[in-house]
């Protein structure tokens, strides 16, 4: 993290601890949403933090990609980002040490955030989701890793609603993998159900299979064999009844 400001330290050190406690004493406080179009505004007077993150070998960087937003709105948005601002209201940058960030998502939600202070109306433009399903996975998971899911709740049923109209590529299954956090996540529920339900139609060839179960058995991909065999145990039940409710007497 680096230090100073050209904004007067008292002004940023007021700014930081009264947008602490209007979080703290309204419910909601935290979703920017919810701000009139003046009050997003006055988040843009502690000026702005940069947030750096690791690049991969495909990126013709040198190692790290940086992007800047209001310090205050992702001081709002993002409860670990909040931490260490409070702790050190003139920070100028920080170092997002998750290896699974991918830069590009970073920098929406830094180019969104900075465009909802802007933003005159009441409402503001929604969190935009990407048309490649693969970056629409990376930008849901910076979210959640920076704690904001609530700004992208509507990407798991997009997400289940496109993968209903395909059968999603081992590609997919991988990148679902990386980019969920645990077990229990509504985009891997419903890329396993979806396989599932292919499965049991006979719609996936054993040349898929083993290539999807190859996957799954690895260690990393784990929780993929787990998803799976949690969709087929809700299949088996809603096969079991769908039967026994057709079945006379």
């Amino acid at each position: 993290m680096k230090n100073a400001d050209p904004i007067d330290r008292d002004t940023i050190i007021y700014r930081v601890h009264h947008t602490l406690l209007r979080i703290h004493d309204l419910s909601s406080e935290d979703d920017l949403r919810q701000w009139s179009p003046k009050q997003r505004r006055s988040l843009r007077l502690a000026g702005h933090v940069t947030l750096v993150v690791a690049t991969s070998n495909s990126y013709p960087t040198d190692g790290v990609m940086a992007f800047t937003v209001p310090k205050l709105a992702i001081m709002v948005a993002s409860p670990p980002i909040r931490e260490l601002i409070v702790e050190n209201p003139e920070v100028r940058e920080i170092e997002l040490a998750d290896g699974s960030f991918e830069p590009r998502a970073v920098g929406i939600l830094c180019y969104w955030l900075t465009a909802i202070c802007d933003w005159n109306a009441q409402a503001v433009p929604r969190l935009p989701c990407p048309d490649d399903m693969v970056q629409t996975l990376q930008l849901r998971h910076a979210a959640q890793l920076l704690f904001m899911d609530s700004y992208v709740k509507s990407f798991a049923v997009e997400y289940f609603l496109s993968v209903q109209c395909r059968i999603p590529s081992i590609f997919e299954a991988i990148a679902v993998s990386i980019y969920t956090l645990d077990n229990d996540d509504d985009v891997l529920d419903a890329w396993a159900s979806r396989v599932q339900d292919l499965r049991h139609s006979g719609f996936l060839t054993s040349s898929y299979l083993d290539g999807l179960f190859g996957v799954s058995a690895l260690a990393e991909h784990n929780k993929l064999n787990m998803a799976l065999s949690k969709a087929n145990t809700f299949y088996s039940l809603i096969q079991g009844t769908a039967t026994h409710t057709a079945s006379p007497g």
